[in-house]
């Protein structure tokens, strides 16, 4: 999608913010619900995690879409990982649990250096503490 934008004037396409940095395509600014044009940045993914933080769900799932607020970034998104909450091979199950553990501690400080964003601070806790029930 990327060069393919890249290659054709006048195109538009949608990829992640991440790949568009990566290949050196420039990207515009969204409007969100606030009537505000913003731009996917650190800065407004961030405010669209805190804008919607109140109403994430038991079992962590939450939409960042068209989230409230001034300087929230419409298009926010979450990368989910689905698994099982019971049935994996104990050492498999170890594993995972221990990978995904990572991921929402130290490896959220790689976030940004990918072109991401890290979790809110208490948007990670609900995914640890549920990831704590996995057996």
């Amino acid at each position: 999608m990327v060069e393919k934008v890249k290659a054709t004037p006048g195109a538009i396409g949608y990829v992640e913010r991440s790949f568009a940095i990566r290949a050196s395509v420039a990207y515009g600014s969204v409007q969100n619900s606030s009537g505000n044009f913003v731009k996917a940045d650190p800065a407004s993914m961030t405010a669209a995690c805190v804008a919607t933080e109140g109403s994430v769900r038991q079992d962590v799932r939450i939409s960042l879409v068209d989230a409230r607020g001034e300087a929230s970034y419409s298009i926010t998104g979450i990368t989910w990982v689905y698994l099982p909450a019971s049935g994996l091979s104990s050492e498999r199950g170890h594993a995972l649990k221990e990978f995904l553990a990572w991921v929402l501690e130290d490896g959220q400080k790689m976030a940004p250096l990918l072109g991401y964003t890290s979790l809110p601070a208490s948007l990670a806790s609900k995914a640890r503490e549920k990831l704590g029930t996995v057996q």
